[in-house]
């Protein structure tokens, strides 16, 4: 019989900061959370780190890879093997916190969800923390809104707890041909499609925490995506704030280019170039195809889901649907 929760953790040449991922999982039961680890073939000691701790705590297990796959393939192989009810996948750089991911058990049970998201803790490099705000209107909830404004809700991937049973019933996997940065968006997609409202809910307690590097690999695409932020929030304003004219103004606001206000149409621009510059246009393109598939092929379905992504996507995808009808 499987435990109650699986952490599982894909680890390459991390070891100067393996030991503050291992005090974190100390604070768990050992009964009642196994903790996974992929070594994905480090050079640096990691293994033998992972070998002393599996030592120490009978709730761990290690998988190995004998060349390195990439992270997408090291998390596959956790997955493939994960035993709990639920799971949450932690950075080998980051911490797992024990009383967020507690409380965020408690409320998938209370509620029957599929998905708990939870705030995380952003520590920069200088020391300085403070927590995501979690987007807990009902608005947010909707899961068509969920993976395109995921970014907007204040949760990342490793903030979330998964019920195994989904997982399986969605057979999501993490792509094995991308490099560190992007690996996330496709296997989020699989899993947030398709669900209802009831299924996905909201913990307050931060249930991770996020250290930023200066000198991590992804640190320019952390700076790039901040900008891409601070962009789609302003539209995303400003979009909310026209909307509220009349009912009729999303209508008018698709039509074309031409239709829409001069400065509107310079803050799409920009964002979208952005959304291109950070690799990220075209993986959400191929999401949407695949995610509308599964709405099916009536018309007003499809419009009906353009109309709930966010205003900077709207435009080129009701483009797509129209050639498509």
């Amino acid at each position: 019989m499987g435990c109650e929760l699986s952490i599982y953790i894909s680890v390459y040449n991390s070891a100067e900061f393996l030991e503050r991922a291992f005090a974190a999982l100390r604070t768990f039961d050992e009964s009642a959370v196994e903790i996974v680890f992929t070594d994905d073939a480090s050079t640096d000691g990691s293994l033998a780190l992972l070998e002393n701790f599996r030592a120490a705590r009978k709730n761990v297990k290690i998988l190995k890879h004998e060349t390195n796959r990439g992270p997408g393939a090291a998390a596959n192989t956790a997955l493939a093997e994960i035993s709990g009810t639920w799971f949450q996948r932690c950075d080998s750089d980051d911490e797992i916190l024990a009383d967020g991911v507690l409380a965020a058990l408690e409320k998938g049970k209370r509620t029957n969800a599929k998905i708990v998201f939870t705030p995380f803790l952003d520590r920069q490099p200088d020391g300085a923390e403070s927590p995501s705000v979690l987007a807990l209107q009902q608005e947010a909830l909707n899961p068509l809104k969920l993976f395109w404004r995921f970014k907007d809700f204040g949760a990342n991937l490793c903030s979330m707890l998964t019920r195994t049973e989904h997982l399986r019933a969605c057979n999501a996997r993490f792509p094995e041909t991308r490099p560190f940065v992007g690996v996330d968006t496709p296997f989020l997609a699989e899993l947030v499609a398709g669900l209802k409202y009831a299924e996905v809910a909201c913990s307050e307690i931060p249930s991770y925490r996020y250290y930023r590097r200066t000198g991590s690999f992804s640190a320019p695409r952390l700076n790039q995506q901040r900008d891409f932020e601070q962009r789609a929030h302003a539209l995303l304003n400003n979009f909310h704030e026209l909307e509220r004219l009349g009912e009729n103004f999303v209508e008018r606001a698709l039509l074309t280019p031409e239709e829409r206000d001069a400065g509107l149409r310079r803050r799409a621009g920009s964002t979208l170039r952005a959304l291109r510059k950070a690799g990220m246009h075209v993986e959400m393109m191929r999401e949407y195809r695949k995610i509308r598939g599964r709405y099916g092929t009536d018309p007003r379905l499809r419009r009906q889901y353009i109309k709930s992504l966010p205003f900077w996507l709207v435009s080129p995808l009701r483009r797509r649907a129209k050639t498509k009808t």
